[in-house]
């Protein structure tokens, strides 16, 4: 029991903070909301619904014919949804899953805690309780996991990965493998693109640990064994990750240029930057680390190295790109866990190796740190709550750079929550039950400040749980119409895969695998289409004769020629063709179609 105490304590505080963020936002189960935006709200929830239509037998695993005039599931599935914590869409009804996702995400932050605790624990023993406790708070509300859960898979990264390193180390010290082959399997079938990045960390971070810690002599047995241990889990894992690389490379998404790579600078610079404001603890526990070097000397050789690899990317543009395989829109440094992971291992290893802070007494020193944490506990917490509405203004649009003042405003969060907790080391000898608790409560309320700005978006959340309505109100009426519906809907109203939810095919499809000799195709043809989207959106009344699309769905009441208005669902407008429309259509292999 005593053993699980610092787990329950962990998984009591992840749930406190969750519900008060679930309860202020009214957040499914304690209201109508989801914590669904960005890509997650356009593309990822509709997945879901495809998966659990799947299992309830209405539909294919292999293939799906309701959006972008048919798409092949196996890649989208290893790409977005398997993952065991998916499985809990199929406890609600259907017209729930959009807010049970908000679920799914915060047992995926709890899991982080978890695993980290249990990293932290597993090999730095010393480390007082509530500090441990503290450190997996932070791993599990990092930045990188309030900007990144919108894309759900990248999460089980997160939380597989410091379950990997406690394997690694078993078998670079010559142990059993096993644990180390199980999650490195396990986490390339949850997230493999995510996972990739974690291999090319282990493939460093075990060079410099081998020469750091083992002799000659090992350094080639550990090698192999690693070697042998990583090429079977890729092995175990390939009847997912064939698949879905064989789908993603079919894809229209950027391909690797190497002109552009080397003339990238230093790239979104404030939103990398952005996702390492948190976790004041962390960074002043480095810095007394280096602080005292000589004293660890042999550590910092292996540490300082490895920290850097992960690091220097969220400076130097071009290394980050490399770490993304060549390109990548939007979400920079999405192996940004790994570098949270290792500045927590830097704080860890401080907390594990230091007793005596400082050899001095101060006068007074007790007051004064408790009056500093509370004083800087209200400046934080009133700017989280005087500027949220900018703060979800400006990440709705998914980049820090429309406001780069929030990002000074992080900054001088980070900066206070340092110096206070700084200050309260430099004033006790000694770490005590008094500072312990000062330092926790200041990252407490730091920690539970920044995930009200980001975790949610309360001001949008109406809005988009509306468009989830609107869609499953069309499914109601939905008979298995086997013709299309072309949307027409301003594309910030409506979900770009609505097929899934609505049961309508449409032509509309929004995923990283979306093939690029169909996106090209509906281009010729007339209809909207850019990167990895296709749109119903243009093309000519013929054209829609041609592809089935019966149907119109407007957000505006105008008459539109050929069309007669059929339904409204709020404030969709739902019209039907008044022509005859065509099943399908044949084409022979000498067609000049293919021209």
């Amino acid at each position: 029991m005593k053993k699980l105490k610092p787990y329950l304590i962990t998984s009591g505080i992840i749930l406190g903070i969750l519900a008060i963020i679930f309860i202020v936002k009214g957040i499914f189960p304690f209201g109508k909301q989801s914590l669904i935006w960005g890509d997650m709200h356009d593309q990822i929830t509709a997945f879901y619904y495809h998966f659990y239509d799947f299992v309830y037998n209405k539909g294919s695993l292999l293939y799906d014919f309701r959006i972008g005039g048919g798409i092949s599931f196996i890649g989208i599935l290893a790409y977005y949804i398997i993952s065991p914590f998916s499985l809990l869409v199929l406890l609600v009804p259907r017209e729930y899953i959009y807010l049970m996702v908000s679920v799914i995400i915060a047992f995926k932050i709890l899991t982080c805690a978890i695993t980290c605790l249990y990293f932290i624990r597993t090999f730095f023993k010393k480390v007082p309780t509530m500090i441990s406790v503290m450190l997996a708070i932070l791993y599990a509300f990092s930045g990188y996991g309030l900007v990144m859960y919108q894309i759900t898979p990248w999460i089980d990264s997160m939380y597989m990965l410091p379950l990997i390193l406690v394997g690694l180390k078993k078998v670079l010290d010559l142990e059993k493998p096993t644990f180390y082959i199980v999650t490195l399997t396990f986490s390339l079938i949850f997230s493999f693109y995510t996972t990739a990045m974690s291999v090319l960390f282990i493939f460093f971070a075990s060079i410099f640990y081998l020469v750091i810690y083992k002799e000659k002599k090992e350094r080639k047995k550990a090698a192999t064994a690693l070697g042998l241990s990583t090429v079977l889990s890729i092995i175990m894992s390939s009847f997912i990750v064939i698949p879905a690389y064989m789908q993603i490379n079919e894809s229209s998404r950027i391909g690797f240029k190497l002109s552009t790579l080397l003339n990238s600078r230093l790239g979104p610079i404030t939103d990398k930057i952005g996702l390492l404001l948190f976790g004041g603890l962390i960074y002043v526990a480095i810095l007394l680390l280096l602080k005292d070097f000589k004293n660890h000397k042999k550590f910092l050789k292996f540490y300082l190295p490895v920290l850097l690899i992960v690091t220097i990317p969220f400076i130097v543009e071009p290394i980050n790109k490399v770490w993304h395989f060549g390109s990548y829109a939007f979400f920079p440094c999405r192996f940004g866990y790994i570098t949270i992971l290792m500045f927590i291992m830097g704080a860890a290893y401080y907390f594990n190796n230091t007793e005596v802070f400082d050899k001095k007494d101060y006068k007074y020193g007790k007051y004064l740190s408790i009056f500093y944490t509370f004083f800087v506990s209200m400046v934080v917490l009133f700017i989280s709550y005087k500027f949220s509405d900018k703060f979800q203004t400006t990440i709705h649009k998914l980049s820090l750079s429309y406001n780069s003042k929030l990002v000074i405003l992080l900054m001088i969060m980070l900066v206070l929550v340092m110096a206070v907790i700084y200050l309260i080391l430099r004033y006790n000898k000694k770490i005590n039950k008094l500072s312990i608790t000062l330092i926790f409560i200041v990252s407490l309320v730091h920690v539970v400040s920044t995930t009200y700005l980001y975790l949610g978006m309360h001001k949008y959340n109406p809005k988009l749980s509306k468009e989830y309505e609107i869609l499953l109100a069309e499914n109601k009426d939905n008979k298995n119409d086997i013709y299309r519906v072309k949307s027409i809907v301003y594309p910030d109203n409506t979900i770009t895969n609505s097929g899934l939810i609505n049961n309508y095919s449409n032509i509309d499809e929004f995923s990283s695998l979306t093939n690029k000799n169909a996106l090209e195709t509906y281009k010729k043809l007339g209809f909207g289409s850019q990167w990895v989207l296709t749109y119903s959106r243009g093309s000519t009344l013929f054209m829609d004769a041609i592809m089935g699309n019966k149907y119109i769905s407007s957000d505006k009441s105008d008459n539109i020629d050929f069309y007669s208005l059929t339904n409204t669902y709020k404030d969709i407008y739902f019209y039907k063709n008044n022509n005859p429309i065509s099943f399908g259509f044949f084409i022979n292999d000498n067609d000049t179609i293919f021209d």
